[in-house]
């Protein structure tokens, strides 16, 4: 008589299998979620924001009335579109070799009562279609606004693109930016500027 052979416990039941599949593909998923620092499942393009802070406030910001909460979740953040990479690249060509644009932006020279020269929401709109070299463009800067040197000096040796913003007055909080992609301090500069005033409250 030939011997007969069992299988083992294990492959007998279709239904366990299934069971201890189910759970191990749950346990792995959950510790993924969980180490993975955007916290978003099979997420790891180059591309995807920035987890670390780009700076640290002091123990007491955020107590007075503009104080919002800097945690989100990245899983929505807005630097998942489609021509992040076109964009990216753009901004690469035109910092390498700005003499491929044929405009030359000329800015609006004067002093004004505002920082912003109260230009209207119509207006300020219009000049971001700007189809010549003669259209003198407002930058912001509508009132003198006293800059350093070495801040000067630092918007000029940036490679890429200089993006500038200020707080005047404790009129805002600072922010932490969000939805950065992790290429995207690689080609632009940012810059913030704020008064005393804005200072004494961080």
């Amino acid at each position: 008589m030939g011997k007969v052979t069992s299988k083992p416990l294990l492959f007998q039941s279709k239904l366990l299998c299934f069971s201890l599949f189910y759970l191990f593909t749950s346990l792995f998923l959950a510790l993924y979620t969980t180490l993975s620092q955007t916290k978003c499942l099979f997420r790891s393009s180059p591309f995807d924001p920035i987890q670390t802070p780009l700076f640290f406030y002091n123990s007491s910001y955020g107590e007075h009335k503009y104080a919002i909460p800097t945690d989100r979740t990245t899983c929505s953040s807005p630097v998942y579109f489609s021509d992040y990479w076109e964009v990216l690249k753009e901004i690469q060509i035109l910092s390498k070799n700005s003499s491929l644009s044929s405009k030359e932006l000329k800015y609006m020279q004067g002093k004004a009562d505002s920082f912003g020269g109260n230009f209207s929401t119509q207006m300020r709109i219009s000049y971001f279609d700007n189809q010549n070299n003669i259209t003198q463009v407002p930058c912001g800067f509508m009132k003198n606004f006293p800059i350093s040197d070495s801040d000067q000096i630092a918007m000029e040796m940036c490679d890429g693109v200089v993006v500038v913003s200020a707080i005047f007055n404790d009129h805002d909080k600072i922010r932490q930016p969000r939805g950065l992609g992790s290429k995207t301090l690689d080609n632009v500069c940012f810059f913030m500027f704020i008064d005393e005033t804005t200072l004494h409250w961080t």
